[in-house]
């Protein structure tokens, strides 16, 4: 059953909670168990697109996942930053 983080937020004839939570929901049914936000299940990762899925799961309450993420990306980072 998908995780429910309650009042999420929503834009108004945009985007609703609900969609937002289904938008979440697939972005953590491709995050791998080490933290790594694929671009799809086994398909490539680049950093900017998982900064970008990390932070949509902080914003539909998945922090424990972010957190995952951004933990997975820092342990990559090389000396020079990038």
């Amino acid at each position: 059953m998908p995780e429910l983080v309650p009042a999420l937020p929503e834009v108004p004839g945009v985007l609703s909670a609900d969609q937002l939570n289904q938008t979440v929901a697939a972005i953590a049914a491709e995050q791998a168990a080490d933290g790594a936000l694929p671009w799809f299940r086994g398909g490539q990762l680049d950093a900017w697109d998982s900064v970008e899925a990390a932070m949509a799961l902080d914003v539909g309450g998945r922090h424990d996942r972010a957190r995952a993420a951004y933990t997975w990306l820092a342990g990559r980072q090389r000396p020079d930053g990038s």
